[in-house]
């Protein structure tokens, strides 16, 4: 339909189409989210603050009266940074309006002016290339195109049209977008607000979606002891200021704001006549909290942490992407293992220095995010908790390749290449951790003797696939003598070598060491980093 002007009841009936399709497009708005923190609530937020500023006010077919109920429960129930500037967008709409029983093209106009205006002035330090921007240049660029007579869906649909060509470049006035490779959720979210209601002025009805909350406390959060905090809390309040505190008469809003701005950024303050509501971005709440209680009392109090929100948004993000065909997950120990494992192929890096449980394995196919799944015990003792995490990974195409050491992890990998075939790959994978021979060299601690060897605490131990074989207080004496105990070492072409953080020899030391005295086998040796072995010798 063709409207000449518009009144309350034509607005909520658009609004509402405007929460349908916000909420068709809430999840691609989230996942947008990278500014002003990644942490995926921005269409959330917005559909929470337009959810219940529509449940707030009532049908009133006065135009004014009705904006200036839904400005009132926008303000009161806006959550997060950008459900509270949508909220001052149509607040500032609302306060231009407030006499208008019904308003024209020309009187819309000038509403889409103040809300721009209102939504800067309630952000401390506004930022180009946001929500603010789209806003302020719909309004401006439509000024030129308006004419005597034109009908409301007219200046609508030209306000929609403008923002859209906005939204276009906003990365090149945003660097944090233009990295990410996004555009602005928040611009996009109110873009898709108003679209929604352009579209009910011609009928074209969004059918209604029912979206569920979702409880950011979950027990599965990416948050834990191990995490670095940095981001701070987002902090939000409603402050009743209070006579008896004084805060009525003495509440300087100007002043509030910036001793504000030194605990945090991300600030909007807006005052409505005893009620202030804050949104701000913060290491220290409790400052704020205090600066807060010495002008009143918390109608409503919200703090969540930004740190926990951005990991589990960005855990959310990996979880999305494309099942990759196939996924590499070993047990790695020490910087330089996980650098060679990760240079030929593996996707997942787990440390068993502590031990792993099923739990860890099953985390890590879920991470791997794989259609088939290669895991790499590299540890005998890995090899039951491995084959229990397969039993329960609920249809999971997991392939465990059978690798007790490290040493053959390496050469399962430098066999099996990822432009094999799943089997050929798997086959090469057992072959080349068949063709290795690993041994160890560790430190005895304590005496220790048997028919064959004797040992005092502190001396070097060699190991032979697992079975010891001699034992000295001289590493170099020990190496030599643990390779005389390969059988057919003559017929050996190579041996690598894993030196650990313990080991007291250079890599150049122990090369000029075994070519020395073989010098028909070609030796390669790298710092590992390995904590459990001084050294892993792979002979092949």
């Amino acid at each position: 339909m063709q409207y000449k002007r518009i009144n309350g009841d034509i607005y909520m009936t658009m609004l509402r189409n405007g929460l349908a399709n916000l909420r068709l497009k809430e999840q691609e708005i989230n996942s947008m989210n990278v500014f002003p923190v990644s942490d995926g609530d921005t269409g959330t937020n917005m559909r929470h603050t337009l959810e219940n500023g529509l449940a707030y006010a009532k049908p009133n077919s006065h135009l004014g009266l009705y904006l200036k109920d839904l400005s009132k429960g926008m303000l009161l129930n806006a959550r997060g940074n950008s459900g509270v500037i949508i909220s001052q967008l149509f607040k500032g709409f609302a306060d231009c309006l407030v006499r208008c029983s019904i308003a024209d093209a020309g009187e819309l106009y000038q509403a889409f002016v103040a809300s721009y205006l209102t939504a800067y002035k309630a952000v401390a330090h506004p930022v180009e290339g946001t929500v603010l921007t789209v806003a302020r240049e719909g309004a401006n660029n439509i000024k030129a195109q308006l004419r005597r007579g034109m009908m409301a869906n007219d200046v609508f649909s030209l306000y929609l049209t403008e923002m859209r060509k906005s939204f276009s470049y906003l990365p090149s006035l945003l660097p944090v977008l233009k990295e990410a490779g996004v555009n602005d959720s928040g611009a996009l979210g109110y873009i898709t607000i108003v679209d929604g209601m352009v579209k009910a002025l011609y009928d074209d009805f969004v059918k209604e979606e029912v979206v569920q909350e979702v409880n950011p406390l979950s027990s599965k959060t990416s948050f834990d002891k191990y995490s670095h905090f940095e981001l701070g809390y987002c902090l939000e309040f409603l402050l009743q200021l209070m006579v008896e505190k004084n805060g009525v008469s003495n509440f300087d809003e100007k002043a509030f704001s910036k001793n504000l701005s030194f605990l945090g950024n991300s600030l909007i303050l807006i005052k409505e006549d005893t009620i202030v509501k804050v949104h701000i971005h913060t290491l220290v709440p409790e400052e704020v909290v205090s600066l807060a209680r010495k002008y009143g009392e918390f109608i409503s109090f919200k703090l969540e942490n930004m740190q926990m929100q951005n990991a589990d948004f960005l855990k959310h993000k990996e979880e999305e992407k494309p099942k990759k065909k196939v996924g590499v997950i070993a047990i790695s120990n020490g910087d330089g293992v996980d650098q060679l494992f990760k240079e030929n192929g593996v996707d997942i890096l787990l440390d068993n220095v502590k031990g792993l449980s099923t739990i860890d394995y099953l985390n890590a196919f879920k991470e791997v995010n794989a259609e088939n799944i290669i895991l790499l015990p590299n540890n005998k003792n890995e090899l039951a908790t491995a084959l229990q995490a397969k039993e329960m990974s609920n249809g999971a195409n997991v392939h465990i390749v059978e690798t007790t050491t490290l040493m053959q992890g390496f050469y399962a990998l430098a066999f099996g290449t990822a432009d094999l075939d799943l089997d050929d790959r798997l086959n090469a994978m057992d072959n080349g951790k068949d063709s290795v021979i690993t041994l160890n060299l560790a430190k005895s601690v304590k005496d220790f003797a048997n028919s064959d060897i004797s040992c005092k605490s502190g001396d070097y131990l060699g190991f032979v696939e697992g079975d010891l074989k001699c034992a000295s207080n001289d590493m170099k004496e020990v190496i030599l003598n643990t390779l005389s105990k390969v059988e057919g070492l003559e017929e050996k072409s190579s041996i690598f070598v894993f030196i650990g953080e313990d080991c007291l020899l250079e890599e150049d030391e122990i090369i000029e060491l075994i070519s020395e005295k073989y010098d028909g086998l070609e030796c390669t040796a790298i710092k590992t980093g390995q904590k459990v072995y001084p050294l892993i010798l792979g002979v092949m």
